[in-house]
């Protein structure tokens, strides 16, 4: 490995650390706002898929533009200061209207990290997509994804939700300063008009893709209600969420390793499958079950990284990954607010078995990929 790609991997690692960090903080504070500002559970779901909307859309664009710029990282920085600045008002937020104004604002600045960052890594790599670099850019979210909900815990148990937001983002202005020493190399847009990108199996990775951004998405929306509403203490619905969290570190580094030994498309079907399973088992011991369904979850996304882009020339990397990620993201906006509807009629726990479907899903999907 090179110093210009050490580079590229220490600005993925951390960008990673921070995007996902922070947007997967929010659902931890879900209870205490909607206990300030009393949502009701339709309200939570709106709230909870806001950001995933303009997420979505953000990511088509940021990768399409991206490509065209043929540089990356000032897209990457741009977005890291759109989502820190984002949540930081959202800190001074005394209105609902003004919570899902300022998501929706959280949600385009966190859209240009993957799809940007992703294309910035892959570049790196030039000749073969390593199942193994993906899986330590997938390590830097999760130790993000587990570090932000500890320290949310902590400021949230001495102050409150405002101070969270008022503190924890401004580590996103820092990272977007690190993509200024990236050095870059131009992508060269050869091939471009002569591949198409609209084909059978781009529309099966983002139905793939959307049916985990879906299934993720609802989870941790709804996962932090449940265990308030079943008695589960700010300390244990933070160690909890931590857990799940957790698993993601250890998931995505042996994911990588598996994607370069074992069929892709295998390890994606049973992962799905796995998940659905252990959903519906969850809460009858949320201790046991929160590990292993953390780990299926967080295994399934590097091997269908990797597939996706080992077919896809250079120039179109930016899109095509801003295209499965950014429609993903417009599905998994959908779940929480289906989950939240459920939740009115039938309580939390039933709204669960709209994952259980959606793994099904995604585990179907993923047998009718091409062959590894």
């Amino acid at each position: 490995m090179d110093a210009r790609m050490k580079r590229v991997v220490a600005a993925t690692f951390m960008g990673h650390f921070v995007d996902d960090g922070l947007v997967l903080m929010l659902p931890l504070l879900i209870p205490y706002i909607a206990h300030d500002f009393n949502l009701s559970y339709t309200q939570i779901g709106i709230f909870g898929g806001s950001l995933v909307l303009t997420l979505g859309f953000g990511q088509i664009l940021a990768g399409y533009v991206s490509d065209f710029s043929k540089v990356k990282w000032p897209f990457i920085s741009f977005g890291l200061a759109v989502l820190s600045l984002s949540l930081f008002a959202m800190s001074f937020c005394s209105s609902y209207n003004c919570l899902i104004l300022l998501n929706l604002l959280a949600g385009f600045g966190a859209s240009f990290y993957h799809p940007c960052g992703i294309a910035l890594l892959v570049k790196s790599m030039k000749e073969k997509i390593r199942g193994k670099i993906l899986g330590v850019h997938g390590v830097g979210g999760g130790i993000g994804i587990l570090m932000y909900p500890v320290c949310a815990g902590i400021i949230l148990n001495t102050w409150g939700w405002h101070e969270v937001l008022f503190i924890l983002p401004l580590t996103g202005l820092v990272s977007a300063v690190l993509f200024f020493f990236v050095k870059e190399e131009p992508s060269s847009h050869r091939g471009r008009k002569q591949f198409p990108l609209i084909q059978k199996e781009s529309i099966l990775m983002c139905i793939l893709f959307g049916c985990f951004a879906m299934f993720f998405r609802g989870f941790v929306t709804f996962l932090p209600v449940q265990l308030e509403e079943i008695g589960f203490s700010t300390s244990s619905v933070t160690g909890a969420i931590t857990l799940f969290y957790a698993t993601g570190i250890i998931a995505e580094l042996l994911a990588g390793i598996l994607t370069d030994m074992y069929s892709r498309k295998k390890i994606i079907c049973v992962s799905m499958l796995a998940a659905s399973v252990l959903v519906l088992v969850l809460f009858h011991s949320v201790w046991v079950f929160l590990v292993p369904l953390g780990f299926v979850l967080y295994v399934v996304w590097v091997p269908a990284t990797a597939s996706y882009v080992e077919g896809i020339p250079e120039a179109w990397y930016g899109t095509a990954l801003g295209l499965v990620q950014g429609l993903g993201g417009l599905m998994a906006a959908s779940s929480p607010v289906i989950m939240g509807v459920i939740a009115e009629r039938n309580g939390v726990p039933a709204s669960f078995f709209l994952l259980v479907a959606i793994g099904v899903v995604g585990a179907i999907v993923a047998l009718k990929l091409k062959s590894d």
